[in-house]
């Protein structure tokens, strides 16, 4: 089983070329025209990405007339494992990134995640999947799939790549941080600044150059001009106003030592984003005596919003170069 960082910098030329042409047909396009045009590359070069994505089972290739149409398949089938401290959420979706099927594997013991998410792989083998993406909130690394700083007991440094080889051998198998996911949705550059609310509990991850993980850490144990933690203002606010202020109290922090262009909050308790977003860049004028040139360009993501697309993506990416290296 090969693992891949989930990282443009180690993807090959071609394999960049095969992300961006199933980018296009994600955004519809069901021609060879519109990939040679989408990609600035001559038909012929179409043909070739097009034939490797419809031998490894991604893309069907079908004849209307004179017209060939491409379309994506639901077929190879890949997993996703959404690994929180209560539990994993387990999904199936196919090529076409669509959702097959989804199951919930609770921790019956905070000690015992690597029971968890052993029952979760041991689950997945009912039907055959060709690759398995992990996702979790914190730190993932390049070398064994690992996560760190998650606030999941059990889980930072486990070796989930020989969980998954030994369960499903042959698959293809990547990690992805929930706060790598909420890069990529947002498609930012520069020094970008991650920060993820769940239970109450803030954790931030630093990004360059996009989706590049350069640090992070627990940005919430750090303490705000009122002398409290930016966590504890957040975990205890009884209503939007208080939440937002606490949520400012990380920003600040994080505008304070990394002076990042972009700041993503990535927040679980409430799912009004602009009014989140108008609310913490109020407090941070008032609270925190920033000026608005000193606060950095802020953007919220909620439960709402499908923050494990960049993951679903990614793990069929990596299927055809995995597969396309073995051939």
């Amino acid at each position: 089983m090969e693992n891949y960082a989930i990282s443009a910098a180690h993807l090959t030329d071609r394999a960049m070329l095969l992300d961006r042409a199933l980018g296009l047909i994600d955004s519809g396009a069901d021609e060879r025209r519109k990939i040679a045009d989408g990609l600035a590359i001559s038909m012929t070069g179409a043909g070739r990405i097009i034939s490797t994505l419809a031998d490894h089972g991604i893309l069907c290739e079908s004849r209307s007339g004179r017209t060939h149409r491409l379309a994506l398949s639901d077929d190879p089938v890949f997993a996703l494992l959404d690994m929180m401290p209560d539990g994993i959420q387990c999904s199936r979706f196919g090529a076409d990134l669509r959702m097959q099927r989804s199951f919930r594997i609770p921790t019956e013991h905070a000690l015992f995640f690597d029971d968890t998410l052993t029952i979760a792989l041991r689950r997945l083998r009912e039907a055959p999947v060709r690759g398995v993406i992990f996702v979790a909130d914190g730190i993932s690394t390049d070398a064994e799939n690992t996560f760190f700083s998650t606030g999941i007991a059990g889980l930072d440094g486990l070796d989930l790549s020989a969980y998954a080889a030994e369960i499903l051998p042959g698959a293809v198998c990547a990690a992805m941080s929930r706060q790598a996911c909420a890069a990529g949705i947002a498609g930012v550059h520069g020094t970008t600044v991650v920060i993820s609310e769940r239970g109450g509990s803030l954790r931030s991850s630093v990004f360059s150059n996009g989706t590049d993980n350069v640090g992070g850490g627990n940005i919430g144990a750090l303490y705000t001009p009122r002398g409290v933690t930016a966590e504890s203002l957040v975990r205890y606010a009884r209503d939007l106003s208080e939440y937002s202020h606490g949520l400012a109290g990380a920003v600040f922090a994080a505008q304070s030592l990394l002076s990042p262009e972009n700041v993503i909050l990535c927040i679980s308790r409430y799912s009004v984003g602009d009014e989140i977003c108008r609310a913490v860049t109020e407090s941070l004028m008032r609270d925190f005596a920033l000026s608005h040139t000193d606060i950095p360009r802020l953007l919220c993501l909620t439960e709402s919003d499908d923050l494990t697309s960049p993951a679903r993506r990614a793990i069929r990416l990596l299927f055809v170069a995995d597969t396309s290296q073995t051939a």
